[in-house]
C-alpha cells in the first residue's frame, strides 16, 4: 500500500521506510503488547506503573501542521507507544490507517490517532511532553 502511493513531496517519499514502519509497529504492538519507544527518546526516569495498566498510551506533541488545512493541529506522538494485546484503540488505529495515508508525515500516524481519541476517549491514555499522566 505505501510502496503505490504517490508522494508530492520528494524528500518524504525518500524516507517511505518510516511510514512501512507506522504499520508494522503497530501489528506487533497489537499482536504481543509492549512498550515502543523511538530511538531518540530519552527517559530520564522510569515509566508510572501506572501506565502498564493502561490498555493504549501515546504522548501528547504540539500541534503540528496539517497538509488539509494548513493550519496547526492537535498530535498524538507515535514516538511512544505502550499497548496491550489487541487493544482497541490500536485495532481502530490500525484497521483506519491505510484510508488516513496521503503519503504526509503526519495524518496516518499522529493528526489521525488524535481524531480517533476525540471519538473514544476511554479507550485511550496520553502522556504529555514532560512526562505527566
Amino acid at each position: 500500500m505505501v510502496e503505490k502511493f504517490r508522494y508530492n513531496d520528494r524528500h518524504i517519499k525518500l524516507l517511505r521506510y518510516a511510514h512501512h514502519s507506522d504499520f508494522i509497529r503497530l501489528e506487533k504492538l497489537l499482536e504481543a503488547g509492549g512498550v515502543y519507544a523511538v530511538i531518540d527518546t530519552l527517559f530520564v526516569r522510569p515509566l508510572p506503573p501506572s501506565l502498564f495498566q493502561k490498555p493504549f498510551v501515546l504522548g501528547r506533541e504540539s500541534d503540528v501542521q496539517d497538509s488539509k488545512t494548513g493550519r496547526p493541529a492537535p498530535s498524538l506522538c507515535n514516538a511512544l507507544i505502550m499497548s496491550t494485546p489487541g487493544a482497541d484503540f490500536g485495532r481502530l488505529w490500525l484497521e483506519g490507517m491505510a484510508a488516513e495515508f496521503d503519503g504526509t508525515w503526519s495524518n496516518h500516524s499522529t493528526l489521525f490517532p488524535h481524531r480517533l481519541a476525540t471519538q473514544f476517549p476511554s479507550l485511550i491514555h496520553s502522556v504529555d511532553e514532560a512526562g505527566s499522566c
